[in-house]
């Protein structure tokens, strides 16, 4: 009897945790978004950690070996990236948001459920809710001390530490919207409540890579859902019209364009001393931090960045990472967030969102319901078959 009432006890703080759960992830989303957020993103993350650890130890949760073993190669590519210079300041903030990766990687390795389709709207409310609060600032022109000052006085960065950030962060945030509306997965108010923002937040940040990725967005998507139209004349009329509204917005965009990014840096030096660095030692790199010690920045090229810092060894493990979601998504036809990972692909030719950028907590955070969905569907079908 004193057992039944004890899983009984048990069941109910699992319950609870849950709600807890969904609170951390939206303060999660939100802190990511907001110029102090930072810090409180990771105490958030901290907590839900906790949680997680918990669960194995109240909740008598098991540990699943398979990504287990995908915590421990992650964390080993951070070891091959290490040096003797592990205490210097630059090093310590590359440390902690790959660090980052890792505990989303343990939380998956537990065998707990994680609603998919509950991540997506938290996900979509939550960089709603705060783009739509950047745009109604601006347009009131009022400071609430949740972001920053334009950058070089002309390109947003809303609560984020540059455009290129900001701009990555909502077109990965538009990827899943546009891609949910145009399925029609989930609320379509929901939809559109993140994506209208989403987009204006994009060009606001004045990012090329961002720019571009909208386009590779609308590519994707006419090839993923054409094919599956029976009405294929209504998709080319949607994606016409889709296409003519950006048409006109750009053309009364692009002299600003160009005169903003006229004033930006080049970044062909960024990619010479990076190479420089690459030949220098190909095989294990020059160890994390390495650039950013020489030369005050990132190579703004994720894969180059991985190069200098861990040589072909740790390239090579990155891209088997970067696999695995693209392949889940495609196999369980989680469309939304195959087109995600594609996009966060794209973005990272621009931008070293892994070690310098808060876009890395998204990444995870959508990696992790991908793969725990995954297993989910995977249990299911063993079940019936």
């Amino acid at each position: 009897m004193s057992r039944i009432i004890n899983n009984k006890e048990n069941i109910q703080r699992m319950d609870s945790m849950s709600n807890l759960e969904k609170v951390l992830w939206v303060c999660l989303v939100i802190f990511i978004q907001i110029s102090f957020g930072q810090i409180f993103a990771l105490i958030s993350l901290l907590f839900i950690l906790c949680l997680y650890i918990t669960k194995i130890v109240i909740g008598n949760q098991k540990v699943i070996l398979n990504y287990f073993l995908l915590l421990l190669f992650w964390i080993m590519l951070i070891v091959i990236m290490l040096r003797p210079n592990l205490m210097d300041k630059l090093v310590l903030i590359e440390l902690i948001w790959l660090l980052g990766g890792a505990i989303f990687l343990f939380i998956a390795a537990v065998n707990s459920t994680i609603q998919i389709q509950m991540i997506r709207n938290i996900i979509l409310m939550s960089s709603g809710f705060v783009a739509w609060l950047f745009i109604f600032e601006k347009l009131i022109n009022i400071e609430t001390g949740l972001f920053f000052p334009n950058y070089a006085g002309t390109r947003a960065v809303g609560g984020f530490d540059g455009p290129n950030e900001m701009g990555a962060f909502y077109l990965l945030v538009s990827s899943i919207s546009l891609t949910c509306l145009l399925l029609k997965i989930g609320s379509i108010k929901i939809n559109i409540f993140a994506l209208i923002p989403s987009v204006v937040m994009v060009f606001l940040s004045y990012s090329r890579g961002a720019l571009g990725g909208l386009a590779l967005l609308l590519f994707l998507l006419v090839l993923l859902i054409f094919p599956k139209s029976r009405n294929k004349l209504r998709i080319l009329l949607i994606f016409t019209f889709i296409m003519l509204i950006l048409v006109i917005v750009f053309s009364n965009y692009i002299e600003s364009f160009d005169q903003v990014r006229r004033n930006a840096a080049g970044r062909s030096e960024l990619f010479q001393q990076s190479l420089d660095l690459i030949v220098h030692s190909p095989i294990f790199g020059n160890g994390m931090g390495t650039y950013a010690t020489l030369y005050g920045t990132t190579p703004h090229n994720e894969y180059i960045y991985i190069l200098v810092s861990g040589g072909i060894v740790a390239f090579i493990g990155l891209i088997t990472i970067l696999s695995i979601p693209i392949y889940l998504s495609y196999r369980y036809k989680f469309y939304p967030e195959l087109v995600f990972f594609i996009i966060f692909l794209s973005q990272e030719m621009f931008f070293n969102h892994f070690v310098r950028g808060r876009v890395s907590l998204l990444f995870w955070l959508v990696f992790l319901v991908v793969i725990k969905s995954a297993r989910l569907n995977y249990n299911k079908s063993a079940l019936e078959g």
